[in-house]
């Protein structure tokens, strides 16, 4: 999930392959919370970010695609990124051009928004033979 402050929206990967989109100032009883829900891309979405200044965002699927979706134009994804093998499980916004990507391979990654690309292999979580996925990741105040 993400959350747009400013727009008081909040952004949900659905692992049935939709964006979903809800309205927070909206009453809780209320069935007008839900704000846009995407086209399924019919892979299921597992992680959701914001990135170029609220105009883009980003949702990363099992198959190892990244599906962008432009701001109030969540009917279906406008662009996606692709290279990972497997599942994306989580992403970070390291600036509003570059995301890390946390990945099932155990592979950390950083990759480019505009040009959509990977940029590097960061790292990996591995003890030995066995290779562990990325399920989370987390920044520290000073990155």
């Amino acid at each position: 999930m993400a959350a747009d402050e400013n727009r008081h929206l909040l952004l949900s990967a659905c692992t049935d392959g939709n964006l979903g989109v809800y309205d927070l100032r909206k009453s809780k009883n209320s069935n007008q919370k839900l704000y846009a829900l995407s086209d399924s891309v019919e892979e299921d979405l597992l992680s959701v970010t914001i990135v170029k200044n609220g105009k883009k965002v980003l949702c990363s699927s099992q198959e190892g695609n990244i599906y962008i979706f432009k701001w109030d134009w969540f009917g279906s994804a406008a662009d996606k990124i692709v290279g990972h093998p497997n599942s994306v499980d989580s992403m970070i916004k390291i600036d509003e051009n570059t995301i890390i990507t946390g990945a099932e391979d155990g592979y950390i990654r950083g990759v480019s928004i505009g040009p959509n690309k990977i940029l590097s292999y960061l790292g990996n979580h591995a003890d030995g033979d066995e290779v562990e996925g990325i399920s989370k990741m987390s920044l520290s105040h000073d990155q």
